[in-house]
């Protein structure tokens, strides 16, 4: 099988991606695909590719791979009715061939819902697991107590606040290579979901001291914690257990009947606040890695 890359999608390639996702969320009830890799594409932003194999029934088959400084990552979904059939065999093949030739030291592969197939895949193909990500919820009917806080909780402004929020991002990020670029935040920014009014800075007096972001559409009844940040030196103050607990409120005054998050399970501090605000694991996913360039033995 030939796979060739293109590094833009739009119009009549993205509808069918759309409906490839759709059938392979009702099978694995799971998402399929992260919203960064689809923001580039849609953007053409010359750094994510996309490919794909045709079925009889639209797109039997797609795969999306993006180069950072650090590797390459990659991510493929197989419709159903076409599974089984060696088909993500050869698009995972395919993603380690492109990162390969374009520089990559690594490919890392996320296996979303951390399906046994997709994880047997991935292990014969030489990948082991590097990170999971929970998938946290809760519901919104019945909420603890907003504690006090000093902080004024402002509204983000595009035009004044893209530095303090980087620099704070920056900042809180335990690995560098996960943190977003100022392109990274742009491309979130231009979104038609983007509300300013969703994205709180936390501040104290003239100091930035955390944010918090949430996604909500009017007519879906789910709302997700997006980002949130505290920090360093504010850390172990409070200031987490405030932000998420407004979060809640913000999010059932929106007529929102559960909320969400994605915590790494590495992340232990995090793990025990949402927790002991009542949320739960619903579902996790796994990144699996392999490495490109062999390392010399010390």
């Amino acid at each position: 099988m030939l796979v060739t890359w293109s590094d833009h999608l739009s119009g009549a390639g993205l509808l069918e991606l759309e409906r490839l996702v759709e059938r392979c969320q009702r099978a694995d009830r799971s998402r399929c695909l992260s919203e960064e890799l689809l923001l580039r594409l849609r953007q053409g932003t010359g750094d994510t590719w996309a490919s794909w194999v045709s079925g009889a029934e639209g797109w039997a088959g797609y795969a999306q791979l993006h180069l950072t400084s650090q590797g390459a990552w990659g991510e493929l979904l197989v419709d159903p009715s076409a599974r089984r059939r060696g088909l993500g065999r050869r698009l995972l093949d395919a993603c380690v061939q492109s990162a390969r030739e374009r520089g990559a030291s690594h490919l890392d592969v996320w296996c979303f819902g951390d399906h046994q197939g997709g994880a047997r895949l991935g292990r014969a193909l030489g990948f082991s697991p590097l990170r999971r990500l929970l998938f946290l919820v809760r519901p919104l009917d019945e909420l603890p107590p907003l504690p006090a806080s000093p902080v004024c909780l402002e509204s983000f402004d595009p035009a004044r606040d893209v530095s303090a929020w980087m620099a704070l991002h920056r900042s809180v990020q335990s690995d560098p290579s996960r943190a977003w670029s100022e392109e990274d935040l742009q491309l979130r920014l231009a979104e038609p979901w983007f509300d300013p009014s969703m994205l709180r800075l936390a501040r104290l007096g003239n100091d930035t001291i955390g944010y918090l972001w949430l996604k909500h559409h009017a007519l879906q009844t789910e709302g997700e914690l997006f980002r949130m940040a505290v920090a360093p030196a504010m850390q172990g103050r409070g200031l987490g257990r405030y932000l998420v607990t407004w979060a809640l409120y913000e999010l059932a005054w929106r007529r929102a009947l559960t909320a969400s998050v994605f915590v790494s399970s590495s992340n232990e501090a995090a793990c025990r606040l949402y927790e002991g605000l009542g949320f739960r694991t619903h579902a996790s996913d796994c990144c699996y890695r392999r490495e490109l360039i062999q390392r010399a033995r010390s």
